[in-house]
């Protein structure tokens, strides 16, 4: 895993993705939301009839401030 950066995809069973997304970027945390193309998977996790997912990722010039102020915005949603 060295040099990799993780990439995680997530749902909030009280939002929608394109809400939280939406909620995030007004914090200046923009993150992605939809299917991906990764269409089949969505299926069978059955978010076809929602917005889809929640996808966040970090590069190598991420802080770990950053990392914070994102895991404490979607801990206050």
């Amino acid at each position: 895993m060295h040099l990799r950066v993780p990439t995680v995809c997530f749902i909030h069973q009280d939002y929608d993705s394109e809400e939280i997304a939406a909620l995030l970027a007004e914090k200046n945390i923009f993150v992605w939301s939809g299917d991906f193309y990764a269409i089949e998977i969505i299926k069978k996790l059955g978010l076809d009839k929602s917005s889809g997912l929640v996808r966040v990722g970090t590069a190598h010039y991420n802080t770990i401030e950053e990392i914070d102020i994102f895991l404490e915005a979607l801990a206050n949603l």
